[in-house]
């Protein structure tokens, strides 16, 4: 039940950005948490990581990707590339752009890590044009976001 509130609430940040859906997330995540269930819990800590750098809580997103990639050192692997990412797009908008490239890197290798996963690959395409247009790179920026579109849509995610 906790992971599933989890997802919703993830997904429903994702749709509208409410700031209280990041809340239900951390509730459901610190509940599996307080109970040993560390199933999957790289994905509530890179989904918390993701949230939280996005409403600019630094040091709440560090520390969640933090336990995002020492569970991925566990074999949790599924938030890893995706605490990755936040983090280079955090790093980028603070102005870090050697550390936000070194994230992007880390994203790749997780990404291969989990099974040269497809999708994830996808969303690092993605990161990349983030981050080429972050440092004004539009033509890399472009060309990027047209690779990416290209792989979201050979997995069947148009847009």
């Amino acid at each position: 039940m906790a992971m599933g509130r989890a997802v919703a609430a993830y997904a429903r940040w994702r749709d509208s950005g409410d700031a209280r859906a990041l809340d239900d997330l951390r509730e459901a995540a610190g509940w599996l948490s307080r109970r040993g269930n560390a199933l999957f819990s790289s994905l509530n800590h890179g989904w918390l990581g993701d949230g939280l750098a996005a409403a600019g809580d630094v040091a709440g997103a560090r520390m969640h990707a933090a336990q995002a990639l020492r569970r991925a050192r566990r074999s949790d692997l599924l938030g890893a590339a995706l605490a990755c990412r936040s983090m280079c797009l955090l790093s980028a908008r603070l102005g870090h752009i050697a550390k936000a490239k070194r994230y992007l890197e880390k994203a790749q290798h997780w990404a291969s890590v989990n099974r040269h996963s497809r999708r994830e690959q996808a969303e690092n395409t993605l990161c990349a044009a983030e981050l080429a247009l972050a440092c004004g790179h539009y033509d890399q920026a472009t060309a990027l976001l047209a690779g990416a579109d290209a792989e979201f849509s050979a997995l069947g995610m148009d847009a």
